[in-house]
């Protein structure tokens, strides 16, 4: 992915980005599904997923459903990853979303 102070590109890698959410999290409860699908509209994730080095090891604070982590490791970045958050349901949806990636 390519990052672009364009922000029509933007848009686009939001677009991308969603769809690849999606389908991490296609079994997960509607309201996680939806909030997930719509996190790359209100944060940098295309600067924040370029900004990890290839073979990274990440800890997650407050990780919620385990977005950040998921999508590093389906796309093969990351080394190791550990989430940490507060939450018992969020945890138990990053640990499926990482199940079925």
């Amino acid at each position: 992915m390519v990052n672009s102070p364009d922000p029509a590109a933007g848009r686009g890698s939001a677009r991308a980005l969603s769809a690849e959410i999606a389908a991490l999290y296609a079994s997960a409860p509607a309201a996680l599904r939806l909030l997930q699908t719509f996190r790359p509209y209100v944060a940098p994730f295309d600067d924040l997923l370029a900004a990890v080095p290839q073979g990274a090891h990440i800890l997650d604070v407050g990780c919620g459903g385990g977005l950040f982590l998921n999508l590093l490791a389906a796309r093969g970045t990351i080394a190791a990853g550990q989430g940490i958050d507060a939450s018992a349901a969020a945890i138990v949806a990053a640990q499926a979303a990482a199940a079925s990636s």
